[in-house]
């Protein structure tokens, strides 16, 4: 026989039953007993499928991509700059100096990371030419290439409109995001101000509330030796995987909570298991019988559960819904 199998009893809808036994006469090795209507067993025959897949050639993994984005003249390049310890971003006190997307190895003790200076981003419709309008789809490009987004805010003006919509755009790309308060030592009653930025954001934008954030001074190199550390922790949150097993035990427990809800016509869809299908951002895939019948409410609420249950926070979660007979 070539390659590996698994031995699987179908129909054995209740859990223990001792007919499993009767298939190791068949010398295959341990039967899983599944149901796959009422889908009893299928998260651990999942994992037993994945855990038979050849390991992946030993090859380096790419240095994870960290996007530097912001409106322009918040301290983008003097930050990059401080990381690398050389000025190989030009950095003037104008608005808009940079106007290009420029990669940089950054060795770190945390790891090696890309740096993507970025040109900073203004709002739509108020570019000052066409160069700064290309400049701006080069920098939304970069997003798409990062692994991570350090959405840089200036502190003095404090979280906005503007930075909401970077967030957003942070988000949609898939980049696990982190916001930097920088110019940190311009402020006074720094303690007071810091719960103050905070709670304005929270207010002002519930749906970023929970976003990493530290304050910085990219000039006066203030708290930067400890970003390494929180840039590793957003890369580790958007490459996290959870095993089929403990994300069925969560929804098991979510939807004694919340009962999944009828369509207009009377019907509940029926809810068969759950699946980590990839990561950067991390996807999970929903089997349903009837997808239709899956309220978009009730989608938002396993959505919003699963982030909290798992403690995913500031990482651009995606949950898709798909058929399952």
């Amino acid at each position: 026989m070539h390659g590996k199998a698994l031995l699987v009893v179908n129909k054995v809808d209740v859990p223990g039953d001792a007919i499993v036994h009767d298939f190791h006469r068949l010398g295959l090795g341990e039967p899983l007993a599944v149901a796959a209507e009422g889908g009893l067993g299928i998260g651990d025959l999942l994992d037993a499928v994945l855990a038979l897949l050849p390991e992946r050639a030993e090859t380096e993994p790419p240095a994870p991509r960290v996007a530097i984005i912001g409106r322009p003249n918040v301290g983008k390049s003097s930050l990059v700059n401080a990381l690398l310890g050389e000025e190989r971003v030009l950095v003037e006190a104008r608005p808009g100096t940079t106007v290009d997307a420029i990669d940089a190895r950054w060795k770190t003790p945390a790891g090696e990371f890309v740096l993507v200076d970025t040109a900073g981003i203004r709002r739509q419709a108020v570019y000052e030419d066409q160069a700064e309008f290309f400049a701006t789809m080069r920098a939304l490009q970069a997003l798409e290439r990062a692994d991570v987004a350090c959405l840089i805010v200036d502190a003095a003006r404090g979280f906005e409109k503007q930075e909401a919509r970077l967030a957003q755009h942070a988000l949609d790309a898939g980049c696990a995001l982190l916001l930097l308060y920088n110019k940190w030592d311009q402020v006074e009653s720094r303690e007071q101000a810091w719960k103050a930025v905070q709670a304005d954001r929270a207010r002002r934008f519930p749906t970023l509330a929970g976003i990493p954030a530290h304050p910085i001074s990219a000039t006066e190199k203030w708290h930067l030796s400890q970003l390494p550390a929180h840039v590793a922790e957003r890369v580790a949150q958007n490459t996290r995987r959870l095993t089929t097993r403990e994300l069925n035990d969560w929804l098991a427990l979510v939807q004694k909570r919340r009962q999944v809800s009828s369509d207009a016509m009377g019907k509940a869809p029926k809810i068969y298991y759950l699946t980590q299908t990839g990561i950067r951002p991390p996807t999970f895939t929903l089997f349903v019988n009837a997808p239709s019948r899956l309220s978009p409410n009730y989608r938002r609420y396993l959505w919003s559960q699963l982030a909290e249950h798992f403690g995913f926070r500031g990482t651009p979660l995606r949950f898709r819904v798909r058929k399952s007979e």
